[in-house]
């Protein structure tokens, strides 16, 4: 037994070391196997990338201001704060001069001029030389009274053939809808005539028209369908210009300005008739530029600029013919007393 016991010892602790080696072995196996399967695990998670950052709306500034100075027969040129820049055309018949313009449009590095006595559009570079004007066969306008550029079209009102007609940058014809009478002296029987339209406002959805002698707006599908009619409180609208979704509208004969939603519903209006700052007489054309809006008030011979909220920011221009001063600047209507129609003859 004693000779039996050393031995016995000797083996015990021999397979007590062999038992520790291998419970090391299988406790590396499993430490090396729960580490790989953490790596697999790791590789195999998706890349979580960081979000893009939306792009900043950058809304564009407007530098320059076209001012139809219709009684010094010129398109005025200014910055928004109503410093005077240049000017485009004088009076005449040739194809650079002008009669009476009434309203211009830079579009794509050109000025569109609408020279309405010589019922022409006439096309200018920046600096006012005359690039090219359209063949007047193709488009055959009367005395019309104001444009719109919507989508490379130009819009026009063809006030004496009670027409709204659609051209290419280019002058050619695309389509046309209105009142087919030459002179509109009879009572409108529809809905979708007009009668001396004197301004128009484009957006994605629609064709607005100030249909003067209807004293309505009438709103038109971009194929000259007829959608409806508001402003039952207008007496001979002007000018009107679109923002986002009001409708501003120069009620001339008001002497004021009113706005609407696109349901046709009055939710401002201000200005009264005089020659105050806060006064009107006869306003006619407008003009949204960097968030205010411009308005040629007409017979007071200025240019009045206003928040979009109709509070007066500040007033340029006065009676003249230099630079800076006006004579009915956008135009000035008649209305004879023997008939409620427009005295558009030379003296416009």
């Amino acid at each position: 037994m004693r000779v039996l016991l050393p031995a016995y010892i000797k083996l015990k602790t021999k397979f007590t070391a062999y038992l520790i080696i291998v419970i090391l072995i299988i406790g590396a196996f499993f430490l090396f196997r729960e580490r790989e399967v953490k790596q697999q695990e790791l590789i195999n998670v998706p890349e979580v990338k960081e979000p893009e950052p939306e792009p900043a709306v950058v809304e564009e500034v407007i530098k320059y201001i076209f001012i139809p100075d219709t009684f010094n027969n010129r398109i005025q040129i200014f910055d928004p704060d109503g410093n005077y820049i240049n000017s485009i055309g004088k009076f005449g018949f040739d194809k650079e001069e002008l009669r009476f313009p009434l309203d211009a449009i830079y579009f794509d590095d050109k000025v569109y001029v609408l020279d309405r006595g010589n019922n022409k559009i006439k096309v200018f570079d920046l600096n006012g030389t005359f690039l090219f004007l359209f063949d007047n066969k193709e488009i055959d306008i009367l005395l019309p009274y104001d444009i719109d550029i919507f989508d490379n079209k130009l819009h026009i009102i063809d006030t004496f053939n009670n027409k709204v007609k659609v051209v290419d940058l280019n002058g050619k014809l695309l389509y046309q809808f209105g009142n087919m009478s030459s002179y509109a002296f009879t009572n409108i029987s529809t809905r979708k005539n007009l009668k001396f339209p004197l301004g128009l406002a484009v957006n994605k959805d629609y064709i607005y028209i100030s249909d003067t002698m209807n004293n309505r707006i009438a709103v038109f599908t971009h194929d000259g369908n007829f959608v409806k009619e508001f402003g039952n409180d207008l007496k001979k609208p002007f000018g009107i210009t679109l923002y986002n979704d009001l409708i501003y509208v120069a009620d001339s004969d008001n002497s004021m300005v009113k706005v609407y939603n696109t349901d046709g519903e009055l939710i401002n209006s201000f200005g009264s008739y005089g020659t105050k700052e806060e006064q009107f007489k006869h306003p006619s054309k407008m003009w949204i530029i960097n968030d205010h809006i411009y308005i040629a008030d007409t017979m007071n011979h200025r240019i009045k600029v206003y928040t979009l909220d109709g509070k007066l920011d500040f007033i340029f221009g006065r009676f003249g013919n230099r630079p800076g001063e006006f004579k009915f600047p956008g135009g000035k209507r008649k209305v004879s007393n023997v008939y409620s129609s427009l005295s558009l003859s030379s003296s416009v």
